[in-house]
């Protein structure tokens, strides 16, 4: 790699961080608050969906609240596998989960939407860490989901 392109690069990331910052965002997974900020658009855009705002920060378990009290889990991916669910077990930690499946190119292939007895269907749990979950997307999962776009 070249030290233009380093520099150039580095030039980039700053421009992006100053662009989340201005835009609200205020974590570093650009990925994962840009997802919730599409859901969250989503959900306020359609007349077909509840509102939604995002959680505090420090709330464990779930990204959104709506407006009706319904926990929203969001998970951006851009494989066929979630992100980890830690600390999961007995106690229901959100109402739906919203998995946004990006394209390599972080456009939105499809938005899909589980509700809390699908996502307990579905999770597979991983062999060295129990109380962690992962959702594997495949078309048996995308059939018994709602698919918000």
């Amino acid at each position: 790699m070249t030290t233009e392109n380093i520099k150039r690069i580095l030039k980039l990331k700053a421009e992006i961080e100053t662009l989340s910052k201005e835009a609200g965002f205020v974590t570093k997974n650009l990925t994962g608050e840009g997802a919730e900020h599409l859901v969250i658009n989503l959900f306020n855009e359609s007349s077909d969906l509840p509102n939604l705002k995002l959680a505090d920060t420090n709330q464990k378990g779930f990204d959104a609240i709506s407006t009706e009290g319904e926990r929203v889990q969001i998970k951006a991916t851009r494989s066929n596998n979630t992100g980890d669910f830690k600390g999961m077990g007995k106690e229901q930690k959100f109402d739906s989960l919203v998995i946004v499946k990006l394209n390599e190119d972080l456009t939105v292939n499809k938005m899909i939407k589980l509700d809390w007895i699908t996502f307990l269907k579905f999770k597979k749990i991983r062999k060295s860490e129990p109380t962690t979950w992962i959702i594997s997307i495949t078309q048996e999962l995308i059939k018994e989901s709602q698919i918000l776009n």
